[in-house]
């Protein structure tokens, strides 16, 4: 009996974003099974999140092919919570994959709250009068964020 009181009025949300595209999506009011790993050592935490019955357009969205360097291209959001209080469970980055569970289209994801740093060499000399939100762009690509939306300065390298 008390366990069904500790079930009342639960929610989970999950906010995904394909980092290779910027585009997100929230989802709500679907089945959402979840395991968190907390730990204290420096390997970081980790998670698998499973959401069934997405929307074909939402299951194409939050899959994103992968980059030559390997690095992961979804970051998932989980908030859970009861009643109208939602609170962040998880924030991190990683794999994603759709399979077909008949009856069910289950959406998994492999996720990580923390990655290694990595330096990568950038070397690119620029001319006088190059605009600075392309040299912008440019760093975004080389180091592998996402461009998303980016205000744009509007000047130039003197």
């Amino acid at each position: 009996m008390s366990e069904n009181r500790q079930l009342f009025k639960r929610n989970f949300k999950a906010t995904i974003t394909n980092l290779a595209s910027g585009k997100s999506v929230t989802i709500t009011d679907l089945r959402i099974a979840f395991k968190l790993t907390k730990t204290k050592k420096s390997k970081g935490n980790r998670a698998a999140i499973q959401i069934y019955n997405m929307s074909p357009a939402n299951r194409g969205l939050t899959l994103a092919l992968n980059t030559k360097s390997g690095n992961p291209q979804t970051r998932v959001a989980l908030f859970g919570g009861y009643g109208e209080e939602s609170k962040l469970l998880f924030n991190g980055i990683g794999l994603a994959a759709t399979e077909w569970d008949a009856p069910d289209w289950i959406s998994k994801f492999v996720l990580t709250d923390s990655l290694s740093l990595t330096t990568r060499p950038f070397e690119v000399g620029y001319r006088r009068g190059t605009p600075i939100d392309s040299i912008i762009g440019d760093l975004l690509k080389a180091i592998g964020l996402p461009t998303g939306v980016i205000q744009k300065l509007g000047t130039s390298l003197p």
